[in-house]
């Protein structure tokens, strides 16, 4: 894991711990914690919901294991922009070949991240006894999209469990408490793996997540796919490379669909 300031300052060794660092297949998304800052500098950490935070991405994979953390960023930060620095910096979030990160509406659909389509309904619902009947094949991929990117919430609703300091924005440098947020991320990991049947990772182990009541003030409440979210400009990608990534976000979103249809048409036969 690293933090954005470790960069800054030309200082890189040492900041991922190998168990974060090994780059997959997995979900990329973005957190706030609460941070305290001196008032000359609460400006650029105040994000849009008027808290001080500091903006932190991680890409995390089903087991619910962080496997790449970038922390450090200023509340006000645009996701786009904090994913650029993670693809662009010395140890950077790496995008094996043939392979593609699940991104929320936060993110644009770019080479390597396949976001959900705009513009269509984004839920997490169980498709068989939620009363759940898609559209088409967009609004079939939004939903089998939301239930996959749904470990990310409960990999991060587990990490704030487990360590409640993080929200609460302790009166340390803030250079410790990014550091907080690196140890936190590799603790979870070591946990995840010597200690199975950890009480807290049974609580956020089956899916869907159930919001429960947070003590904290709300972080970046998202408000899915709305335009502004989908600015490209701080990452360089032609429109060639654009157009391609939709069509891999197509391609695939067929294929869902052609395999919903036909085992329906499956079963209505059997009927």
């Amino acid at each position: 894991m690293e933090s954005s300031e470790d960069e800054k300052d030309g200082n890189t060794e040492g900041c991922i711990p190998k168990e974060l660092a090994r780059p997959s297949e997995f979900k990329v998304d973005s957190i706030h914690f609460p941070v305290t800052v001196g008032v000359d500098e609460q400006g650029p950490f105040r994000n849009k919901n008027g808290f001080l935070s500091q903006n932190v991405l991680a890409a995390c994979s089903f087991d619910m294991k962080f496997h790449y953390v970038l922390a450090g960023w200023e509340g006000s930060a645009p996701d786009m922009r904090v994913l650029n620095s993670a693809l662009t910096r010395h140890r950077k979030l790496e995008v094996p070949d043939g392979k593609y990160y699940l991104v929320d509406p936060k993110y644009a659909n770019i080479p390597g991240f396949i976001a959900p389509y705009p513009g269509v309904s984004y839920i997490q619902q169980l498709e068989f006894g939620g009363g759940f009947h898609p559209q088409d094949a967009r609004e079939l991929f939004n939903q089998r999209h939301s239930i996959l990117h749904n470990v990310a919430d409960r990999t991060f609703a587990a990490l704030k469990e487990r360590f409640p300091i993080l929200m609460s924005a302790p009166s340390y440098p803030l250079a410790t408490q990014v550091k907080l947020v690196v140890a936190a991320c590799a603790l979870h990991n070591y946990i995840r793996s010597e200690k199975p049947d950890d009480l807290i990772f049974k609580m956020y182990e089956q899916e869907p997540l159930l919001q429960a009541e947070d003590p904290m003030p709300p972080l970046e409440i998202e408000q899915p796919l709305g335009p502004a979210q989908k600015e490209v400009s701080d990452i360089p990608i032609g429109t060639q490379e654009l157009e391609h990534a939709s069509q891999i976000r197509d391609a695939i979103a067929t294929e869902i669909w052609n395999d919903y249809t036909r085992d329906y048409a499956a079963t209505d036969d059997v009927i």
